[in-house]
């Protein structure tokens, strides 16, 4: 557990990006050969040497074969190019079906690229050099990345064709150490920063993919809510992104469940003590053993960090993949979020348990922590720093929102981009997003915290509720008296789990 993490091998990552494209209903090509034919197209780059031509034609990094070939040989992958294939959860909303014209034809893409090194520049899949001396083209990834998108964007938004992202759609990012993976101790300290900072990354998600524990099994530090507080309601985007709070509040019920039924009274006096706060749940990731333990606080594809490469020591992917970011073809957000992330992946892995865990036990209850501070923390670009202060600022939504409606083409198409523009807006505005992390944070969801930082970050109205006894279930610092009374509310939320697991209970 004290450990210090060591390197091995350079940084690398890959990126999946899903959205969606239509197409004329006339178009000779399927929506997703559109994208294929769209990206195989020589794209012109400026001459870094400063040739009399000036620029040059090359091929993007792209895979020759076409979405029919990866659509059933997916597996064969090897992430030397990038390929255009389809992911079946991508769709239109219903609301989005509606209008949806006739005379257009959509698909579901998904994309993922190339192993990426972080620090260096990769070299091009197709061998190609440039004209004027030879030398090998070699892609920088915030250039490759780039020229992906603004080719999809340049060639695929005109008039009767477009792409764009909705709710259904995800931006996954593999992160990794080449072929030799992380260790143990990284993987902690990158589970321990998602854990521990989860109210922060909450921030970039779209309101519906702000999640929380949702099932009756573990009791929460729920409180009454007043005046224009909204209750909290379960997430529709959850599915695919959970929070790991989730799998820490799966794990208290089981551990309560299990003291309860044995009479373990050291136990369950631990657990209601102390089960529902983020300090107790670093203490338990951090006193993991294996990657088989550790990724029990992981679900395969649900939970935000996906663990299961390392867990059953995949050698082809030995990557840690992230799934919390909604999906986005913003080249800004997408290079802020690489960047960050593999950022965290370096940090993680240069410092040692103890460190990182000192560190989260007295910034974790810093209420003004934001994730401008964890990208400073990590050492991210100056160029990600800058793009998290904006996105946090007032104007960062609507900003978005009408720089990319001002751009589109008029046509049939209109109404839906603007419909889905306008969803995105209302899912990103700062009052939304603020709305839904206190109701998250006063309905107990990310769990139990100090008073120091509830007393700073609980709106008014919350806090003259805590006066009267409403809120005082949120503190992980109950007196003698509210520690009784929390017992027994948990005792007899468990109680009625154990008795609806042996056929007594509904």
């Amino acid at each position: 557990m004290t450990s210090t993490a060591k390197t091995s091998g350079k940084s690398t990552f890959g990126v999946e990006l899903e959205f969606l494209v239509l197409v004329p209903g006339r178009y000779p090509y399927t929506a997703h050969q559109a994208v294929f034919e769209a990206l195989s197209e020589k794209v012109t780059l400026l001459c870094p040497f400063m040739c009399e031509q000036g620029e040059h034609d090359f091929r993007l990094p792209i895979d020759d074969e076409s979405p029919s070939y990866w659509n059933l040989h997916e597996s064969d992958n090897n992430y030397k190019t990038w390929i255009i294939t389809r992911d079946c959860s991508v769709k239109l909303t219903n609301d989005e079906k509606r209008l949806w014209p006739d005379d257009s034809v959509v698909s579901d893409v998904e994309i993922p690229s190339r192993i990426l090194d972080f620090s260096n520049p990769s070299p091009c899949p197709h061998a190609q050099v440039w004209p004027c001396n030879g030398q090998p083209l070699m892609w920088d990834w915030r250039d490759e990345v780039t020229a992906i998108i603004n080719t999809l964007k340049q060639r695929l938004n005109k008039p009767g064709f477009r792409i764009f992202t909705n709710e259904t759609c995800g931006m996954h990012v593999h992160i990794g150490r080449d072929k030799s993976g992380f260790d143990l101790d990284t993987a902690k300290n990158l589970m321990g920063i998602f854990t521990g900072f989860e109210r922060c990354f909450d921030t970039l998600l779209t309101v519906d993919r702000i999640a929380g524990y949702e099932d009756d099994h573990a009791a929460l530090p729920a409180l009454e809510m007043v005046n224009s507080i909204t209750p909290w309601t379960a997430s529709t985007g959850w599915k695919y992104s959970l929070p790991l709070s989730v799998r820490q509040f799966e794990h208290l019920g089981h551990d309560l469940m299990t003291a309860f039924e044995s009479d373990d009274y050291f136990k369950w006096d631990t657990l209601v003590k102390h089960g529902a706060c983020i300090r107790y749940w670093l203490h338990r990731l951090y006193s993991t053993t294996s990657f088989a333990e550790l990724g029990l606080y992981s679900t395969a594809h649900q939970s935000c960090v996906n663990l299961e490469h390392l867990v059953h020591n995949d050698s082809k992917k030995p990557t840690i993949e992230i799934r919390l970011h909604p999906g986005t073809l913003e080249v800004c957000e997408i290079l802020a979020w690489i960047d960050l992330l593999c950022a965290l992946s370096v940090y993680a892995e240069t410092n040692t348990t103890t460190a990182v865990l000192a560190y989260f036990e007295s910034a974790y209850e810093n209420p003004s922590l934001t994730l401008v501070d964890i990208a400073r923390l990590v050492n991210a670009s100056s160029a990600t720093i800058d793009h998290y202060t904006n996105l946090l600022s007032a104007d960062y939504s609507s900003q978005r929102f009408h720089r990319n409606t001002s751009t589109q083409p008029f046509d049939s198409l209109t109404a839906l981009y603007t419909y889905n523009e306008k969803h995105r807006l209302s899912q990103t505005s700062p009052q939304a997003i603020s709305t839904r992390i206190t109701q998250k944070l006063i309905s107990g969801r990310y769990g139990q915290f100090p008073l120091c930082f509830l007393n700073e970050f609980l709106p008014e109205e919350i806090k003259k509720a805590a006066d009267n006894n409403d809120a005082k279930f949120l503190s992980d610092e109950m007196d003698k008296k509210s520690l009784e009374e929390w017992s027994d509310k948990v005792e007899a939320v468990v109680e009625k789990a154990v008795q609806k697991k042996i056929g007594r209970g509904y």
